[in-house]
């Protein structure tokens, strides 16, 4: 998965995203380019693992 500062492929090819804090855990908003949206809350689990609704996902090299 790929996160420029503006645009990920996470729901799509070319998804817009905002990634924030709110209150005690982080949130990943995601639309994509037909406009479908996508809220998630994201567990940090170290510096290469996040858990994204049950999705883990490892940093890759």
């Amino acid at each position: 998965m790929i996160f420029d500062g503006n645009k990920c492929n996470f729901y799509s090819p070319n998804d817009t995203y905002a990634f924030y804090k709110e209150d005690d855990r982080y949130i990943l908003d995601i639309t994509s380019v037909l406009g479908e949206s996508l809220s998630q809350t994201v567990n940090i689990i170290d510096d290469d693992n996040i858990e994204i609704a049950g999705a883990s996902l490892k940093r890759m090299e």
